[in-house]
C-alpha cells in the first residue's frame, strides 16, 4: 500500500491504510509511520486526523521514539493513547554462538503451503506480545486471526522459513536482509509452546542462514513485555538500540 505524505510548514507525517490488518478486524485501519518535527506539531496532527476521517478509518496506530517528547504530548492531546513500548535491539554479525547439542540440530526450509496451518497455530496459540495483542480494545480474538493472517502473508513474499527437528514442525523465522545496508531484520519468530527449549537453538538456525545469505547486522523490535524473548537475545549478545513507544487512536464511525 503506498505511503502518503503531509506536511505542515517544515513538519511532515507519514501514513498509509493496512489493508492486511483490516482483512481481520473487519473495520479500516491506518498507520502512522513517521513524524517528522518536534515544534507546533498540532496542526500537523489536525491534518493526520482529517486524513484518517477522509479515508474512513476506524483505528490508526503508529510508533514514536521514548525520547520524542513533544511528539507524545501532541499526540495525546489529539486523542491519541499510549499502549505498548517496544524496544529495538541490534548487534553485528559474529559466528560465535552459543553451542547447540547435536541433538538439537534443527532443519530451516521456506515455509510451505501444507505448512501454514501448523505455523499459524503456533502464532495464535503461543504469541500474547505485539501492538495489536496488547490492545485491550481490540477483540482478541481478532487480534489472532491478524498474526495468522500475518504469518500467511510472509509465507506468501517468501520470507517466511519453516523450522523442524526430526521431521516435527516446531516453529518458524520471517525476516529480511536489506540489500544497501546488509541489515538482516528479525520480523517474526516463534516456538512451539510445546518445544520451549528449542528457542535457543530456533535462533542459533535462523542467524546463521542469514550469515550465509550475507548478514553484516541483525536487529528486532520486541514488545518490552515479551521478557524471555528479550532474555533470548541478551543472551546472543544484542544490546537495546532504542525505545519506542505504540500509540492507537480509535476515530469516529462516519455511520453512527
Amino acid at each position: 500500500m503506498s505511503e502518503r505524505i503531509l506536511h505542515s510548514g517544515s513538519n511532515q507525517a507519514r501514513v498509509r491504510l493496512t489493508p492486511w490488518d483490516e482483512r481481520a478486524f473487519g473495520f479500516r485501519t491506518a498507520e502512522i509511520l513517521k513524524i517528522e518535527g518536534t515544534d507546533h506539531l498540532d496542526p500537523l496532527i489536525a491534518m493526520v486526523d482529517e486524513w484518517m476521517t477522509g479515508e474512513g478509518v476506524r483505528y490508526s496506530f503508529g510508533r514514536i521514539g521514548a525520547d520524542a517528547a513533544t511528539q507524545r504530548q501532541s499526540l495525546q492531546e489529539a486523542g491519541y493513547q499510549f499502549i505498548e513500548t517496544s524496544l529495538m535491539v541490534g548487534r553485528p554479525r559474529t559466528e560465535q554462538w552459543p553451542r547447540v547439542p547435536g541433538s538439537l540440530q534443527l532443519h530451516s526450509s521456506l515455509a510451505q503451503s501444507s505448512h501454514l496451518d501448523d505455523l499459524a497455530r503456533i502464532g495464535v496459540e503461543d504469541f500474547a506480545h505485539g501492538r495489536f495483542l496488547e490492545d485491550p480494545t481490540l477483540d482478541s480474538d481478532l487480534a489472532h486471526l491478524r498474526t495468522a493472517n500475518w504469518i500467511s502473508d510472509l509465507a506468501r513474499n517468501r520470507q517466511l522459513h519453516g523450522i523442524s527437528l526430526n521431521d516435527t514442525l516446531v516453529g518458524f523465522c520471517a525476516d529480511s536482509i536489506d540489500a544497501e545496508t546488509h541489515t538482516a531484520n528479525l520480523i517474526l519468530y516463534g516456538v512451539s509452546s510445546r518445544y520451549p527449549m528449542l528457542a535457543l537453538p530456533l535462533w542459533i538456525n535462523a542467524l546463521q542462514r542469514l550469515n550465509q545469505q550475507g548478514a553484516k547486522r541483525y536487529q528486532a523490535m520486541l514488545s518490552a513485555a515479551n521478557v524471555p524473548v528479550i532474555n533470548l537475545y541478551l543472551k546472543l549478545g544484542f544490546q537495546v538500540v532504542s525505545t519506542h513507544f505504540g500509540f492507537r487512536k480509535w476515530h469516529p464511525n462516519p455511520h453512527e
